[in-house]
């Protein structure tokens, strides 16, 4: 019987730590979204073409991260202005 608990001890940590890596996903994106943002305000017009890959790049990365999660990942607005109130940004 001792085995049948430690497998749902486990099992649950599992989870636990599967949540956790998936919210790191999400506020991982989230932080890059702000970051984007605010380098396309920051940059000048030399940097402009620049600016355009990171965003498909970044485009790329979330429709990724969408298919591993099983999920739609994106940088919603509510948590990029928990982010900017933290950055005080």
């Amino acid at each position: 019987m001792k085995i049948m608990g430690q497998v749902n001890c486990n099992f649950a940590l599992y989870i636990g730590i599967l949540e956790l890596l998936y919210l790191t996903f999400r506020e991982f994106i989230a932080v890059c979204g702000v970051a984007l943002d605010l380098n396309g305000r920051l940059i000048e017009s030399n940097q402009i073409e620049y600016q355009e890959n990171m965003r498909q790049n970044f485009r790329e990365m979330t429709n990724k991260l969408s298919d591993i999660l099983g999920e739609q990942v994106c940088a919603s607005v509510v948590k990029i202005s928990m982010i900017k109130s933290k950055y005080n940004y």
